[in-house]
C-alpha cells in the first residue's frame, strides 16, 4: 500500500508538470488559431437579474472571455475567482491583454431609423448642441455653402433637400418663412427643409408656386401625394377661406364622375391669412402672402420630387457605409431600421452584407399593414407579401369588418429570425435557397453555405406602428389640459375635438373652434391637444378606432408591435388598445408589445402595463383623477352625463355634458377580470423604450413650453420603469439625434439639458427633474398645468414627485440586455457576455462605473469615454484591439465611396487569387522597411469590375488616427521585390471624373465625402478611410483580365495608431499589449511540460523493471 501510494503522489505531480498540454480539450488542441482570448482589464458581463439591476448590485465581472473566430460565438467565461491560465497563458491561441481598458457587451440600437443616421443626401440645419446652425442667416448661409460646395448648379440639381432645424432654437423661435428660404440664390431651387423632428418641413417660395401650377397639381406624382387616382384630373388649385380658416383646396373630376373639391390638411397658414385673402386680389401672390411654408405630417407628402427634379443623391451602398461606421464608431453592435418597407430596406442590407459595407447587425421592423384605413394600405401590404403572408384582404371597396391582414404562411420569418437570406420579393418571398442565384438572397445562401459570410447579420424585427406625432412639433396626443404654451401666434393650428359615439369609438373633429369644450374628452376651449387631422389626407379617420384594431389584429396573429406614441393621451389610448388585444386573446404569451419614445408615460401607464391594479394609485381612483391626465381602459372612470349643450350653438358639435366620478366604471372593472386581475399582462413581457435624450436637447423647452414642468420632470419616466419592474430601454432615435449610447448613459444618470437656447447662446446646463425628490411613487408636488394658468394664477393640479434619474448599471442594460429582449428570440444570442451569445463588444478606454463614483461631475465625462475598439462576431469594425501589433493596423476593405465603377467579388481569401499570386505578408512587411517608419499594413485584393462608367477602380480601408498629419500616410504599389512604386497624394478630388485620379490616394473622415488635406491631424480614437483608385489593366493592375482588377497595396506612417486614453483620478490610462505572451513564461512552459514528460517515462520503466 506504502509503494502504491507513492507512486499515486509520484504520478500526480508528474501530470501536473505536463498538464499544460494535457488540459488542452481536443477541439482546441487539434485548431489552437481558431479562439481570441480577451483578459487582462475589466470585463462587465451584464448577466445581472432583473431583480439585481433594480437593486443596484456590484456589476458582474469576467476574468477572460474565449472567442471561436470560427463561429463568432463566446465559447467560456471565466468568472472572477476562476483560474483562466488554460486560456489566457496559451501562445497558440490569439491573445488580446485589455490592460486598463473595459470590455462590455455591444450596444444594440433599442429605436432608430438606420441607415438614414448621418444625413449624407441632404444638407444639415441642425443647431447647437447638435450643429451650428443657430439663426435664419445661418439657415441661409449653410444652404448657400452646400449648393455652392456640391456644384448643384453645374449638376443640373435643382431639388435641394436639407433637414434637422429647430424652430425654437433658431434665433427667430419659429419655423422659417419660405420668403426666407427663397433668398437670393435660393429662389433657383426647390428647397424642402425638414424640422428636427422628422414631423413637419418648410419649403421656400420657389415650392409653393408649384401648387398653383397646373403642371405639378395635376401630375401623377402629386395625385398620389395626395391619395388622387392618376385617371382623375386636377383642374384648379386655390386659397379658400372656411369657417374663418384658410384652406388649400383643388377642384378635380374623377375618372368617370362629376367635378368636386377638396380640402388638403397639414398646410399652416398665417395669423392673418382670413384677412389677407379677403382683401387681397385672387392671385397667388396673395395665396403666398397667406402660407407660412410649413408642412405638417401627412402634409408633407404633397412637397414631392418630380420625374424631371434632380436631387443630390448618394447611392444608398454608401449611405449604408457611412451609417455603418457611424453606429460603429459609437460602440454600437446592431442597429435598428425601423418603420421600414422591406422590399426596400432588405435589398440594401442584403448588398451592403455582400460588398463588405453593413459591418454590423441590423434589426428591420416592418410597417405594419392598418387594414382599417383603405388610403395607407398600399406600402404597407408591401411588407405582408415580402413576409410570404397570405390570404390577405385589401380590397377598397369591402367594408373594414371584411378586411383581413392575413397569415404569416408556414415560410414565413418570424421576429428574431435571421432574414439576411430572405428573398423579400413580393411576388416570389421565400428562403434564399429557393431563390434564383441572380437574387441577393441566394448568394448570401451560397455564401453563408460555404462559409463566407456569417449567420444572424440582418434581423427581422416586430412591427412598427405610428400612433400620434412629435411633442415639440405640437402633433403628439395630449390629454387634459393639452399643450403648456400654445402655438405661436404667427401660425394657426386646428385645435382638436373628440366626441363618444354610441358604439364607444371616439370620433375626430378638426373644426378649428376655440369656443368648443369636450369634458369627456379633456377638450377645453382654446387648448391644444394635438393635430390629429394633419394624419390623414382624405378625411378625418376614428384613429382611437384604427389603432385599437390594429393591435387586435396583429396580436392574435402572434405579431409584436412597437408602437410610436408619445403625448400623455397617445400613451393612455395604447395601453388601452394593448390591453383590450389581450383581454380578447388570453391565451396568447409573450406579446413583447413595446412602446416607443414614451415621453409622457404617466405612472398610471407603467402600472397598467405590469397589471399592478393593487399598487397605489391605480388603486384608488379618487388620487388617480388627481395625478392623471387621462383615464380609461383599466383606469376607466364613470361618467356621469348632465343636460346636453344646444348643438347649433357649436356648428353642429354637439359634446356630451357632464363629468367623471371618482369611481372606475364597470367596464374598467370587467376588463380587469378580463385580464386575469392583471395576470395576463405580466406574462406579456411588455418593454417602454425612452427617448431620454430630450431631457437634455429639449428638455428647457418642454419644461417651458411644451409640457410644462410637471410633465417635463417626469418625461422619458426611467425612474419609476425601474423601481416597478418594467423592462426599459433608451434609445437616440436617430437620426433625430446623434447616435451616441455613452452619452444617453450620461443623459439618462443626469437629466441635465444642454443649457443652449435661441440663437445658439449657451447657459448653464439645468436639470429637468425634480430636485429634492426620492423614489416614493405616492409623493406629489403640485403645478400649473398650463402657462395660462400660471399666469392668471389658476388652479394648480398634483403630479408624482418622483427623481427619474437611475444608475450607471440601469442605464447599461437599457442599452445591451434589454434591448435585446425587444426582438424575440435576441435575447438568447445578443445584449450579454455569455457562453453561446454572439462575441459583440465595446473596448472602452475608461470605466463608467468608477467615473460614477465621482458624482456628477463624473457622469458627465462619461459620454466622452473613447471607444478603443467595436467587435461583431469576434471581428474588430471599428479601432484597434489593445496589444495589436504591426501590419495588423489596416482593415475593413470596401469599394470606396467616390467609385464610379461596378467592383463586385471583392475577395482577400489568399485561396482565391489566380495562379496562386497572393503575396506572403512577411514579404510585404519586408519590403515596407524603407518607405514608412510605421508598418501599418497592405491592402491585397482581386475584384471583378464593370467599365461601363469608369475604367478605375477606387478602394477603402480604415485606419485608426495616430495624432501624426495626414500627409506621412503613404500609399505604395508592390509588383515585385525591385519594383514599388509610389501612388500619389491629393486633397482633392473630382468625383465626376474619376479616372483622372488613377494611381492617386486621399483620406477622409467617416463622413467619407470630402478628402482631407496634407495638413490635417489624424486624431487618436477616430477612424479614417484611405482611398486609392487604380486603373484597370495599367501598370498597378497586376490582373490584365479586363474585367478584373488585383493589387497588393503597403501602407506606412511615420507612427503607429494609438490606444486612445482619457485617464482619470487613480486610472492609468492606455492600452495593454500583446499578441501573444512573454518568451521567457512559454519557453518555461515547455520547459515544465518536458521536464512532467520525462519524469513520468522514466518511471513508468523503473515500475516495469
Amino acid at each position: 500500500m506504502a509503494n502504491l501510494g507513492k507512486k499515486v503522489l509520484v504520478y500526480s505531480l508528474c501530470s501536473m508538470l505536463a498538464s499544460p498540454f494535457m488540459v488542452l480539450p481536443r477541439q482546441a488542441y487539434a485548431n489552437t488559431q481558431n479562439y481570441t482570448v480577451f483578459s487582462g482589464g475589466t470585463i462587465y458581463t451584464m448577466t445581472e437579474s432583473l431583480k439585481e439591476v433594480q437593486n443596484n448590485v456590484k456589476p458582474h465581472k469576467a476574468k477572460a472571455v474565449v472567442v471561436d473566430n470560427k463561429t463568432g460565438k463566446i465559447i467560456k467565461v471565466f468568472k472572477e475567482n476562476e483560474n483562466a491560465d488554460m486560456y489566457t497563458k496559451n501562445a497558440n491561441y490569439k491573445q488580446v491583454n485589455l490592460g486598463t481598458n473595459v470590455m462590455l457587451p455591444g450596444f444594440i440600437d433599442p429605436h432608430g431609423h438606420f441607415p438614414a443616421a448621418p444625413n449624407y443626401s441632404g444638407i444639415s440645419l441642425a443647431p447647437s448642441p447638435i450643429g451650428d446652425v443657430d439663426t435664419i442667416e445661418e439657415v441661409q448661409a449653410r444652404l448657400l455653402e452646400k449648393i455652392t460646395e456640391r456644384d448643384y448648379a453645374g449638376k443640373g440639381i435643382n431639388y435641394v433637400t436639407a433637414s434637422d432645424y429647430d424652430d425654437t432654437l433658431l434665433d427667430v423661435q419659429r419655423h422659417p418663412l419660405h420668403e426666407e428660404l427663397n433668398k437670393g440664390e435660393l429662389a433657383k431651387y426647390i428647397i424642402r427643409a425638414s424640422h428636427i423632428s422628422g414631423h413637419l418641413i418648410s419649403v421656400n417660395t420657389a415650392a409653393l408656386k408649384r401648387f398653383f401650377d397646373s403642371s405639378y397639381y395635376n401630375s401623377d406624382t402629386f395625385k398620389k401625394a395626395i391619395q388622387l387616382d392618376p385617371a382623375d384630373q386636377v383642374t384648379a388649385a386655390k386659397l379658400i377661406n372656411k369657417n374663418g380658416n384658410v384652406f388649400y383646396q383643388i377642384t378635380y373630376t374623377p375618372s368617370g364622375g362629376s367635378s368636386t373639391t377638396k380640402e388638403l390638411p397639414g398646410i399652416i397658414m398665417r395669423a392673418d391669412a382670413a384677412q389677407t385673402l379677403a382683401t387681397g386680389p385672387d392671385t397667388v401672390d396673395t395665396y403666398l402672402k397667406c402660407m407660412t411654408g410649413t408642412f405638417v405630417e401627412a402634409a408633407m407628402s404633397y412637397v414631392a420630387q418630380l420625374p424631371a427634379d434632380k436631387a443630390y443623391a448618394p447611392k444608398q451602398a454608401e449611405i449604408m457605409a457611412m451609417a455603418s461606421k457611424e453606429y460603429a464608431s459609437r460602440g454600437v453592435t446592431t442597429s435598428m431600421q425601423g418603420a421600414a418597407v422591406l422590399p426596400q430596406a432588405l435589398p440594401n442590407a442584403q448588398q451592403g452584407l455582400l460588398n463588405n459595407k453593413l459591418k454590423i447587425r441590423t434589426i428591420i421592423q416592418p410597417m405594419v399593414y392598418n387594414a382599417l384605413d383603405p388610403e395607407i394600405n398600399q406600402t404597407s401590404l408591401m411588407n405582408h407579401f415580402a413576409l410570404a403572408w397570405e390570404n390577405m384582404i385589401y380590397d377598397k371597396s369591402k367594408p373594414d369588418e371584411q378586411r383581413s391582414i392575413g397569415n404569416p404562411s408556414v415560410k414565413s420569418p418570424k421576429a428574431g429570425d435571421d432574414i439576411s437570406a430572405w428573398n423579400g420579393d413580393m411576388k416570389n418571398a421565400g428562403p434564399g435557397e429557393l431563390a434564383a442565384p441572380t437574387t441577393l438572397a441566394n448568394q448570401i445562401y451560397q455564401k453563408q453555405l460555404n462559409k463566407e459570410l456569417p449567420l444572424d447579420r440582418i434581423f427581422l424585427g416586430s412591427w412598427k406602428m405610428i400612433y400620434d406625432g412629435s411633442n415639440q412639433g405640437y402633433t403628439g396626443f395630449f390629454g387634459q389640459k393639452g399643450y403648456y404654451q400654445l402655438p405661436d401666434g404667427n401660425v394657426t393650428y386646428f385645435p382638436v375635438g373628440r366626441t363618444t359615439n354610441p358604439d364607444g369609438s371616439v370620433t375626430i373633429n378638426n373644426l378649428g373652434m376655440e369656443s368648443i369644450n369636450d369634458p369627456k374628452n379633456f377638450v377645453e376651449a382654446g387648448k391644444h391637444y394635438g393635430n390629429e387631422g394633419c394624419f390623414f389626407i382624405n378625411k378625418a379617420q376614428d384613429v382611437f378606432k384604427l389603432g385599437e384594431i390594429t393591435y387586435k389584429r396583429y396580436h392574435e396573429k402572434g405579431q409584436s408591435i412597437h408602437c410610436h406614441m408619445n403625448g400623455s393621451r397617445a400613451s393612455s389610448d395604447g395601453v388601452t388598445f394593448i390591453e383590450k388585444a389581450i383581454a380578447s386573446n388570453p391565451g396568447i404569451k409573450d406579446g413583447r408589445h413595446t412602446v416607443i419614445h414614451a415621453q409622457m408615460q404617466e405612472l398610471v401607464e407603467t402600472q397598467r402595463l405590469l397589471g399592478n391594479y393593487d399598487q397605489y394609485p391605480l388603486n384608488n381612483p379618487a388620487k388617480l383623477q388627481d395625478i392623471c391626465t387621462v383615464w380609461q381602459g383599466t383606469a376607466g372612470m364613470t361618467w356621469e352625463k348632465a343636460a346636453q349643450q344646444d348643438p347649433t350653438e357649436y356648428g353642429g358639435y354637439n359634446p356630451e355634458e357632464g363629468r367623471y366620478k371618482k369611481e372606475f366604471s364597470k367596464e374598467a372593472e370587467q376588463l380587469r377580470k378580463d385580464l386575469g386581475n392583471g395576470q395576463l399582462m405580466k406574462e406579456q413581457n411588455f418593454i417602454s423604450s425612452y427617448f431620454v435624450d430630450h431631457t437634455y436637447y429639449w428638455g428647457q423647452r418642454h419644461r417651458d413650453i411644451f409640457m410644462g414642468p410637471g410633465s417635463a420632470y417626469n418625461m422619458s419616466p426611467l425612474g419609476w420603469a425601474v423601481q416597478l419592474g418594467h423592462r426599459w430601454t433608451i434609445h437616440n432615435d436617430t437620426p433625430v439625434t446623434p447616435q451616441n449610447p455613452l452619452k444617453s448613459i450620461t443623459i439618462a444618470t443626469t437629466r441635465l439639458s444642454s443649457g443652449y437656447t435661441a440663437g445658439g447662446v449657451k447657459g448653464p446646463q439645468e436639470p429637468i427633474y425634480h430636485q429634492g425628490a426620492g423614489k416614493d411613487i405616492t409623493a406629489t408636488k403640485k403645478f400649473y398645468p398650463t402657462k395660462i394658468d400660471e399666469l392668471n394664477k389658476g388652479e394648480q393640479r398634483d403630479y408624482v414627485y418622483f427623481d427619474q434619474r437611475i444608475t450607471v448599471l440601469q442605464a447599461l442594460h437599457a442599452l445591451t440586455v434589454n434591448s435585446a429582449w425587444e426582438t424575440k428570440q435576441l435575447e438568447n444570442k445578443l445584449g450579454q457576455i455569455r457562453e453561446g451569445f454572439y462575441a459583440d463588444f465595446v473596448i472602452l478606454a475608461q470605466d463608467p462605473f468608477q467615473l460614477e463614483k465621482q458624482g456628477e461631475a463624473g457622469l458627465l465625462q462619461i459620454a466622452d469615454i473613447p471607444v478603443v475598439a467595436t467587435i461583431v462576431g469576434g471581428e474588430t469594425v471599428f479601432g484597434v484591439l489593445p496589444g495589436t501589433e504591426a501590419g495588423n493596423f489596416v482593415s475593413n476593405l470596401e469599394s470606396s465611396f467616390f467609385n464610379q465603377s461596378a467592383l463586385t467579388n471583392i475577395s482577400e481569401n489568399p485561396d482565391t487569387f489566380p495562379n496562386a499570386s497572393y503575396i506572403p505578408e512577411n514579404t510585404l512587411m519586408e519590403a515596407a522597411k524603407n518607405y514608412g517608419k510605421a508598418y501599418l499594413g497592405s491592402v491585397q485584393f482581386h475584384a471583378d469590375i464593370d467599365t461601363t462608367n469608369s475604367n478605375t477602380a477606387v478602394l477603402s480601408a480604415q485606419i485608426m488616427g495616430n495624432g501624426d498629419p495626414v500627409e506621412t500616410v503613404r500609399l505604395h504599389k508592390y509588383i515585385n521585390n525591385a519594383d514599388i512604386r509610389p501612388f500619389t497624394f491629393t486633397g482633392s478630388v473630382n468625383a465626376d471624373d474619376i479616372d483622372s485620379h488613377a494611381e492617386q490616394y486621399w483620406i477622409t473622415d467617416r463622413t467619407l465625402e470630402k478628402p482631407l488635406a496634407a495638413g490635417s491631424v489624424l486624431e487618436v480614437g477616430k477612424a479614417y478611410y484611405i482611398h486609392f483608385a487604380i486603373e484597370n489593366d495599367s501598370e498597378f493592375d497586376l490582373d490584365k483580365d479586363s474585367a478584373k482588377v488585383q493589387d497588393p497595396v503597403i501602407v506606412t506612417a511615420d507612427s503607429f495608431p494609438k490606444v486612445p486614453t482619457a485617464p482619470y483620478a487613480g486610472h492609468g490610462g492606455g492600452g495593454g499589449c500583446t499578441i501573444g505572451t512573454t518568451a521567457q513564461y512559454d519557453l518555461a512552459l515547455v520547459i515544465l511540460a518536458a521536464l512532467g514528460l520525462l519524469a513520468i517515462r522514466i518511471y513508468r520503466k523503473r515500475d516495469n523493471a
